[in-house]
């Protein structure tokens, strides 16, 4: 089994800080029923569901639990457990699996998206948010939760719930021979590279 995560803060590093300190503690205890057994895509996903609600109550977050509904972070986390991936994240943090296209060592890897960047403007993330009573508003060209945040999905920003969610996109992946690397990584990345550049400067330079 191997763990990995990026949490990237906004607002401020407390959110981020404490998640990073406790999702790991909650995923463990959300799989601890299972025992032995692999778990299966659908146990991986109420899992990770529960795991992100239980790290999103911020009991321990030091010094003032109030720090939650102004500063907040988004996630992706990965889970490798025997062949298979585990991915789940809210917000524009983003994973993606490099896959070479031809056993040559020569082409460069494409890049598979397993995670969904929860922006505002998404017709889906737009209809969520408007039928709980909150609004989609657009301020220097960005669509924005009631016109301040920029992502829709999200540990803390507790100010913006529920509007903001905590709740993750999950999916689980068969790995194998043709899979070389995961990558990742939050919007300082993915504003200015695509998945498929990524995965080729990776997949080049480490050969």
């Amino acid at each position: 089994e191997d763990y990995f995560a990026v949490f990237d803060g906004h607002g401020g590093t407390e959110v981020a800080e404490y998640a990073a300190q406790y999702m790991h503690q909650h995923l463990e205890a959300a799989l601890a029923p299972l025992g032995p057994k692999t778990p299966t895509e659908k146990q991986m996903d109420s899992a990770f569901t529960a795991a992100f609600a239980a790290t999103n109550e911020f009991e321990s977050l030091v010094p003032d639990s109030s720090v939650a509904r102004s500063c907040g972070c988004t996630v992706v986390v990965a889970m490798v457990i025997n062949s298979m991936l585990h991915v789940a994240n809210v917000g524009d943090a983003r994973a993606v699996l490099c896959r070479a296209v031809q056993d040559d060592g020569v082409a460069p890897a494409k890049g598979v998206r397993l995670s969904v960047d929860h922006k505002p403007g998404l017709a889906e993330e737009r209809r969520r948010i408007e039928a709980g009573g909150g609004q989609v508003l657009r301020r220097r060209g960005v669509d924005r939760v009631e016109g301040f945040l920029a992502v829709s999905r999200a540990l803390g920003d507790l100010a913006l719930a529920p509007h903001v969610s905590c709740v993750p996109f999950t999916s689980s992946t068969k790995l194998g021979p043709q899979d070389e690397f995961l990558i990742l990584a939050c919007d300082g990345v993915w504003d200015v590279l695509s998945d498929d550049d990524a995965a080729a400067i990776v997949s080049t330079r480490a050969r």
